[in-house]
């Protein structure tokens, strides 16, 4: 009868910290990301490459105090402003909505709330009256919107389809 040797382990403790480490790090750069920390933090540096129309829609939501927004697909102005982080499709939700070929959009949160600090509103264009430049881009900007929510959470009840 052949002698066998005690089978050698893999894993052990300093592994499974490393693993557990790595694995946190990886969670916490991807909520960073989801909620635009990076964005947020940078934004004097990123605000001026969006265009003067990106620009003036991510002030009119902030005008109107909705960081929600369900508009068309392939809106190249939405698009652009995903690409560069500005707005994020909710988990999950776009889908819903392909049929009526319209997807909700959402301020990251950090973005968000860096946006509505007295330092984040300097950005936008200076005009004399927040009242009328909320009716200026209400006119410009309400043919691409299909609908806007407040809600701080993210998640939307919506009406049954």
């Amino acid at each position: 009868m052949a002698q066998t040797k005690p089978r050698k382990s893999l894993w052990d403790a300093s592994k499974r910290a490393a693993y557990d480490d790595q694995h946190k790090q990886s969670h916490d750069a991807l909520v960073d990301q989801r909620e635009g920390h990076d964005l947020a933090e940078t934004l004097d540096q990123q605000w001026p490459l969006l265009t003067e129309e990106e620009a003036a829609f991510v002030e009119f939501l902030v005008l109107t105090e909705r960081r929600i927004v369900m508009t068309p697909d392939a809106d190249p102005l939405i698009d652009g402003l995903v690409e560069r982080g500005f707005l994020k499709p909710p988990p999950g939700v776009g889908a819903l909505f392909q049929r009526y070929n319209q997807t909700t959009y959402s301020v990251p949160i950090a973005l968000w709330n860096a946006l509505n600090t007295p330092d984040g509103r300097r950005l936008f264009s200076g005009h004399n009256s927040a009242d009328a430049r909320h009716a200026e881009l209400k006119e410009r900007f309400a043919d691409r919107v299909g609908a806007m929510m407040h809600n701080e959470t993210g998640f939307v009840d919506l009406p049954p389809l």
